[in-house]
């Protein structure tokens, strides 16, 4: 039951909900769109138990929302220092998004220091990144399980994102 589940066990820290806060009022139109509810802020989220008609028929899909932040614009000499990825099912045929299952986010301590420009748009800084990593394993089971990626600057994500081997393969 994929429609039924339970999110209220989901929780963040203080600094994380600050931060996602934050995030969220940088970027309303990426919320709307996720959301599908204008003026909507989720955070994080606290949906209770998703259901749907069951005498309906409908063509569901699964599809995953990713969001990067990286130390800098070069993928060949930046690094990824925030991935974000939430799972959803949507309806194809109308593109109403049904329910969030899963959302993952975490930092990484970069390779190379975060440029003060990428610091001043994402806020995040190399001191919160300190000691940080990624689980990039739980990151692919989620795109996994997804037939469709959406990204706010795609090609971007796409860049950083292409050479972690098995990670968007085909998508």
């Amino acid at each position: 039951a994929l429609l039924e589940r339970d999110f209220t066990w989901l929780s963040v820290d203080r600094s994380e909900m600050q931060r996602l806060d934050a995030w969220l009022d940088r970027h309303p139109t990426e919320v709307d769109a996720l959301l599908g509810v204008t003026g909507c802020v989720a955070a994080p989220v606290k949906m209770g138990k998703l259901g749907m008609d069951r005498g309906s028929k409908r063509n569901l899909g699964v599809a995953a929302c990713i969001d990067i932040e990286t130390t800098g614009l070069a993928p060949r000499t930046d690094a990824v220092v925030e991935v974000a990825v939430a799972l959803f099912t949507y309806d194809r045929t109308s593109a109403e998004i049904l329910g969030i299952h899963e959302i993952y986010s975490s930092l990484e301590q970069p390779r190379v220091p975060i440029s003060s420009a990428a610091s001043a748009v994402s806020s995040i800084s190399n001191e919160l990144c300190a000691g940080k990593s990624i689980d990039w394993d739980s990151v692919r089971r989620m795109i996994m399980q997804a037939d469709l990626l959406v990204a706010h600057n795609a090609e971007f994500e796409r860049r950083f994102l292409s050479p972690i081997p098995g990670l968007i393969d085909g998508k």
